[in-house]
């Protein structure tokens, strides 16, 4: 987390401030792996909106690719 430390925080000060005033029990980190692959179905199953798209949680963004998808594989 120090590469982070001097981004400015949206609620003031640097997100070090943040991690220093968070509790430890309450600090995780999640480990995304990326991959590319050359296909997104297999049979009649394919991978759309939030499960292909590397996306951040909680912003609501993965509903509307999964819309975007349809539309394009219905298409």
């Amino acid at each position: 987390m120090k590469e982070y430390e001097n981004f400015p925080c949206p609620y003031g000060g640097t997100m070090k401030d943040l991690f220093d005033t968070t509790p430890k029990h309450l600090i995780s980190k999640i480990f995304l792996e990326e991959k590319v692959f050359q296909t997104w179905y297999h049979g009649r199953s394919v991978l759309i909106g939030d499960a292909c798209h590397k996306l951040l949680p909680g912003g609501g963004e993965g509903a509307v690719m999964a819309m975007k998808d349809a539309v394009v594989l219905a298409n």
